[in-house]
C-alpha cells in the first residue's frame, strides 16, 4: 500500500492560493459581501497550507533561520483569515499583511542563501521591496499592485518547486 504524502496536496494549495491571489486584484473589493469574504478566507488558507507545506518538505535544509521567519509569515497569514477589523485600535489586516512581508523578506533571504525556490525567495524580496518603494515614492497603490503580483509568484513558484520535488 502506497504512503499518503500531505505534500502534493500543498503544492497545489500554494499554486491555487497564489493564482487566486493574482485574480483577486480583478473584484470589485469596495463593498464586502459573504462570497467575497469565502474568496479572500479561500485564498488566505491556501497559502497558510501552501507555506507549512513548503516549509516541512524543506525543514531539514532550512535551519532555525528557516523556520523563524516562516513561522513569521504564517502568524501574519493566520492572523488575517478571520473577519477583518478593528481590534484595541490596530486594523489587524493592515498589521497582519506587514507581519507577512516580514516574514517572507527574511524567508526569501534565506530561500536564496540555501540555494532552495530561489525564484519564490526573490519574488517575495522583490514584493516587499516594491510595496516600501511605492509607498515612498507616493505611488502607494501601484507599489501594493505590484508586490500582490509578485506576493503570488512567489507561492505559486514555491508550489511548483514543492511538486516537483515530490515527483522526482
Amino acid at each position: 500500500m502506497a504512503q499518503f504524502s500531505p505534500y502534493p496536496l500543498c503544492a497545489i494549495a500554494a499554486i491555487s492560493g497564489g493564482a487566486l491571489r493574482l485574480a483577486s486584484p480583478f473584484l470589485d473589493w469596495s463593498t464586502m459581501t459573504p462570497s467575497l469574504e469565502l474568496f479572500a478566507l479561500v485564498i488566505d488558507f491556501s497559502l497558510l497550507f501552501g507555506l507549512a507545506g513548503f516549509y516541512f518538505a524543506n525543514a531539514g535544509r532550512l535551519g532555525v533561520s528557516g523556520f523563524l521567519s516562516s513561522f513569521i509569515a504564517a502568524l501574519g497569514l493566520a492572523s488575517i483569515t478571520g473577519p477583518d477589523g478593528v481590534f484595541y485600535g490596530i486594523d489587524v489586516y493592515q498589521a497582519g499583511a506587514q507581519v507577512i512581508g516580514i516574514g517572507l523578506l527574511f524567508f526569501g533571504v534565506v530561500l536564496i542563501a540555501k540555494n532552495i525556490a530561489r525564484l519564490a525567495g526573490a519574488a517575495w524580496i522583490l514584493s516587499v521591496a516594491a510595496s516600501v518603494a511605492g509607498g515612498a515614492l507616493g505611488h502607494g497603490a501601484l507599489g501594493f499592485q505590484i508586490a500582490g503580483v509578485l506576493f503570488a509568484v512567489g507561492f505559486i513558484a514555491a508550489g511548483l518547486s514543492l511538486y516537483s520535488m515530490q515527483r522526482s
